[in-house]
């Protein structure tokens, strides 16, 4: 009788281990992939060209690492005030993190997940609050990876 039920737990604490491990790290990498495969909107790039400072220095695999970062974080970073912030200055603030980090080895910043434009200087866990946008070239963002 013994041997049936650690058998059983054994089979399901495996079981739940790999649906937990699939959840976590495999689904979001799925996503991501799939995201960054899509086109890159044009009126984005015209975003990026027009209004944002060095992005028309960087040589064609920065820009493309660039503009899949913009992708990943439009679709799953919260960008909070959202009503009052335009789709163009989203994706500025999207393209401020992302050049400098697109160098990184783990660039889509996981533990991350809203950002607050306009208020004081907060990091905590999961939250990053900014005073202004330009705030954002100045923070190290290694604790997010």
């Amino acid at each position: 009788m013994f041997k049936s039920a650690y058998i059983f737990l054994i089979i399901f604490s495996l079981s739940a281990l790999a649906v937990t491990f699939f959840i976590i790290y495999l689904l979001p990498m799925f996503k991501r992939k799939k995201m960054a495969s899509q086109e890159f909107p044009e009126s984005w790039e015209k975003v990026l060209t027009d209004h944002f400072d060095g992005y028309g220095s960087l040589d064609t695999e920065a820009q493309n690492e660039v503009r899949i970062i913009v992708k990943v974080f439009m679709a799953e970073k919260y960008l909070e005030p959202d009503d009052e912030l335009k789709w163009d200055e989203q994706i500025m603030i999207c393209a401020h993190i992302a050049s400098k980090i697109y160098q990184e080895k783990h660039r889509f910043l996981s533990k991350l997940s809203t950002i607050v434009i306009g208020k004081t200087l907060n990091q905590g866990q999961g939250l990053l609050e900014v005073p202004s946008i330009e705030t954002l070239k100045t923070i190290d963002y290694k604790r997010w990876f």
